[in-house]
């Protein structure tokens, strides 16, 4: 993971993440991961050079679907997070428009323990992303910042992400659900 700035309670659940890696390397076997048990990947994103996305925008909001990992995201243009959210993969997204950029706060979002040094995060953490097209729209630039101060002494920046707009794409279906024990193969909790 890269360096980063740690709580006390952040750094024992890193230390916990990499003594169960160090018992799977043992076993010769791969960590199960989120994917791993078909549930969504960690993280806000927009598709990837792999795996495209699709937007789907009106007046209320703005739908992300992902490729992969089946994930979406739905950013509300109107009203706030509910109180009291269950936590879940993708929590609660409200946006609003700053000129060209749309800022999204995201709460209510699981636990994560942070699979490949990215969204390692609280129940209690808060997700401000800033995404802007550029170069005319044909690309689009999402930056990410973690709030979570039972886990970060500081707010957190996930590295930038650039998408490139390809019309000629489609969203196909991700599914590991027809074989969730093959899935997880060779893996361990």
């Amino acid at each position: 993971m890269p360096q980063l700035p740690l709580t006390d309670a952040g750094k024992l659940r890193v230390a916990d993440r990499a003594r169960r890696q160090e018992l799977a390397n043992a076993q010769g076997k791969t960590l199960l991961t989120e994917s791993g048990r078909c549930r969504p990947m960690e993280g806000i994103g927009i598709g990837s050079e792999l795996f495209p996305a699709e937007i789907i925008q009106n007046s209320e909001k703005i739908v992300v679907l992902n490729e992969e990992g089946r994930g979406r995201w739905i950013i509300h243009l109107k009203g706030q997070a509910p109180a009291n959210l269950k936590p879940s993969h993708f929590g609660y997204s409200v946006g609003h428009w700053e000129g060209d950029t749309l800022v999204v706060e995201t709460t209510g979002l699981r636990a994560n323990d942070g699979a490949f040094g990215r969204g390692l995060r609280s129940e209690n953490a808060r997700i401000v992303s800033r995404l802007r097209k550029f170069d005319e729209g044909r690309n689009l630039e999402l930056v990410s910042t973690i709030h979570d101060p039972e886990t970060y002494t500081r707010p957190v920046e996930d590295p930038k992400t650039l998408s490139t707009w390809h019309p000629e794409l489609t969203v196909l279906e991700f599914q590991c659900e027809e074989n969730p024990e093959g899935a997880r193969e060779g893996m361990v909790e």
